[in-house]
């Protein structure tokens, strides 16, 4: 050493005043910088179609037990397969909701198109014939039952 004290121990017998060192004194605290929102790419649009074609589907099905499925079912098939291309063509979000409703739609048809044939095929067979003529009264309905087993 070169009988200098090291830094922060004075020298023996003598009083020194420490001093702080040279470097720039720190700003004053200040609030840190917001971080910027950031844009995630999404796809363009809405699910708007996969939604109406999902509620389309629902209830042509629903009510495809009275025949009124096809007046909900085709609309859904309709609008579903609409939606899908759109999504296809990355114009809309919603695909899954709109291929349900396409299969909804279809099914909703298909159990239409099944009661009414069965409707029709009752009605023009012998049991519904006598059905018919016997109106409302309960003994000739038991009595065509009866007939017709």
């Amino acid at each position: 050493m070169s009988g200098r004290p090291a830094y922060g121990h004075p020298a023996s017998g003598s009083a020194t005043v420490r001093t702080a060192p040279a470097w720039p004194a720190t700003p004053p605290f200040t609030q840190p910088a917001q971080p910027r929102p950031v844009a995630v790419p999404t796809a363009a649009g809405s699910a708007g179609l996969g939604i109406l074609a999902l509620l389309l589907g629902i209830a042509g099905l629903l009510l495809s037990c009275f025949f009124s499925g096809f007046y909900l079912g085709i609309p859904a098939l309709i609008v579903g397969v609409i939606g899908v291309r759109l999504v296809a063509d990355g114009r809309a979000r919603g695909r899954g909701m709109a291929l349900t409703g396409v299969i909804l739609g279809a099914c909703a048809v298909l159990v239409s198109t099944g009661a009414l044939i069965a409707a029709i095929a009752l009605w023009n067979s012998p049991m519904g014939k006598c059905a018919l003529n016997a109106g409302d009264n309960s003994r000739k309905v038991h009595q065509c039952v009866s007939q017709n087993r």
